[in-house]
């Protein structure tokens, strides 16, 4: 842009270009990398946290703590509703393991 400052017919176009790139970066910023970049640091997060509960659990076993101890130490890591829906899974396995074993 700057190579034509001479010929003012040529500065007018020039700048219109830049204008227009400017615009679709911004564009394609806003709705395609900013949305990524927030769900990859949410996987990350997430990915941490679970790596953190697998430390913990290992290192808690490799001491030889009491299960229940080990449980209440891993369910500190997650909220509530997930702990309802993992007593829930919980629950129907034992029910399938007992169904098999009658049959």
């Amino acid at each position: 842009m700057l190579v034509s400052l001479e010929d003012a017919s040529k500065l007018g176009p020039s700048m219109s270009v830049a204008l227009v790139t400017t615009f679709y970066g911004v564009l394609i910023a806003n709705f395609f990398f900013s949305p990524l970049s927030r769900n990859l640091k949410t996987l990350s997060a997430q990915e941490q946290m679970i790596d953190e509960m697998m430390l913990e659990g290992i290192l808690s076993i490799q001491d030889g703590e009491n299960p229940r101890m080990i449980r209440d130490k891993l369910e500190a890591f997650v909220s509530g509703r997930e702990i309802a829906v993992l007593d829930a899974r919980i629950e129907q396995a034992k029910q399938t393991a007992s169904a098999e074993r009658q049959e």
